[in-house]
């Protein structure tokens, strides 16, 4: 008799997002590639090991990606290699020209790449197009993703828009992204329900257990229809990560949502997996690494929470945090904002290009970035040098007689830097 087939098909995010998100993209290629030669076997419907901050985590540290992706293609026969990519953004914080994107994308697929899911945290499609349409060019699998946010603005029906404007794009699936983990089972169900009635394609659930309620609500979703979920492998499962890949097996197991999948094959990874955690114990994230329910009322992705707890640490805030939270809430309640996924710079250049502009201080500033404010210090004297301009030193870097408007970048950093008593900002 033949095999039954599986209904729910799942994802594994090991590599990519459960190690960004909790180690820091601390594992390097070498100690990948092996374990994942082992997780072939296990039938992940793919596996995610490209994108988002790790490539740029590797060109940092000096190591190829390009290099890693073609040994991990090959170690990989049975499984697609997964990448990440923010659209227009690709795995930067600013846009690139349509021509560099369609490269990027088609460098990747010669690479290794099997899926590319693509996503702009803002969901403006058009951010989206020359990249779906690249993929779609490369006879790629491709997945449209739906940053989740919950705010007056983001109705069922936005949401069923949006979707619909991605499968009129070409995309084979469609992912709900819940970078905060803020789906509770209700709102699964109602939103994959919508989205089944609107898009004739698979629909892929992504949450993170941040808040602790993504295991609910990934049954939510099976119920209500969704035919993929995204798991990592459980050592590297949980707090800001997705649930564990064995428990949602375990769980789904001899049921209508069986996932086919043999748990028998996951134990040996899971204590190789568990070994290079231990390995990297330093890098692992106190604030990730747990349930904190608080992100209910902060509604904050778990990569922002971190990077600001990490940011206001180095410049002797760190016992802050909580205030810096209530007050990013508090805030964003009042401009009906929702908090974006990844950093969005203001402009990633030198100083030595600024300076050939003639930028060499905040006043300079009223040039480049539309609607800033300068207040003259009470000397009128240069506040301070420009190194190097992003969303983080922009602000930090600042004396506190600068003044920048809140809708100029996301609110967390400039509350951090309000925390770190190196900028203001002020609402217009």
């Amino acid at each position: 008799m033949a095999k039954k087939q599986s209904r729910v098909h799942l994802i594994d995010t090991t590599f990519r997002d459960a190690q960004q998100t909790l180690l820091g993209g601390a594992l390097r290629g070498d100690e990948i590639v092996p374990i994942a030669a082992k997780m072939d076997a296990i039938g992940f419907a793919a596996m995610e090991a490209l994108g988002g901050a790790t490539f740029e985590i590797q060109v940092r540290r000096r190591e190829d990606p390009w290099a890693y992706l073609r040994k991990l293609n090959k170690a990989t026969p049975n499984t697609p290699i997964q990448a990440l990519i923010r659209g227009q953004n690709l795995v930067g914080n600013r846009n690139f020209a349509d021509d560099v994107v369609e490269l990027f994308i088609k460098h990747l697929a010669r690479n290794g790449v099997d899926v590319f899911r693509f996503f702009d945290p803002l969901n403006d499609l058009r951010n989206m197009e020359a990249a779906i349409g690249a993929a779609l060019k490369a006879k790629k699998r491709v997945q449209g993703a739906l940053s989740y946010a919950i705010s007056p603005a983001h109705s069922l029906e936005l949401w069923c828009s949006l979707a619909k404007g991605l499968v009129d794009m070409g995309c084979h699936d469609v992912v709900i992204k819940d970078t905060s983990g803020l789906l509770s089972p209700q709102a699964t169900w109602e939103l994959v329900s919508a989205l089944k009635q609107v898009a004739k394609v698979p629909i892929d659930v992504h949450s993170h257990c941040s808040s602790g309620m993504a295991p609910m609500a990934y049954m939510a979703a099976v119920e209500a229809g969704a035919e993929v979920l995204d798991v990592a492998m459980s050592p590297l499962a949980w707090g800001a990560s997705q649930p564990a890949a064995e428990s949602v097996v375990a769980a789904l197991h001899g049921g209508e949502y069986d996932t086919g999948l043999d748990l028998d094959r996951m134990w040996d990874v899971q204590g190789d997996i568990e070994s290079l955690k231990r390995q990297h114990i330093e890098q692992l994230s106190p604030v990730a690494d747990r349930v904190d329910a608080s992100i209910l009322r902060y509604q904050m992705p778990g990569a922002t929470l971190e990077d600001i707890h990490r940011q206001l640490d180095a410049h002797g805030a760190g016992n802050r945090l909580d205030e810096v939270l209530e007050e990013v809430t508090v805030t964003a309640q009042k401009r009906s904002e929702r908090l974006s996924d990844v950093p969005l710079s203001i402009t990633a250049t030198t100083g030595d290009q600024l300076a050939k502009q003639g930028i060499t201080d905040a006043t300079d500033l009223e040039r480049i970035v539309p609607g800033f404010a300068y207040q003259k210090s009470t000397y009128g004297a240069p506040v301070f040098a420009i190194r190097g301009i992003g969303v983080y030193d922009t602000f930090v870097g600042m004396s506190p007689t600068v003044t920048v408007y809140v809708d100029q970048v996301p609110l967390p950093y400039l509350v951090m830097a309000q925390a770190a008593g190196r900028g203001s900002w002020s609402e217009r």
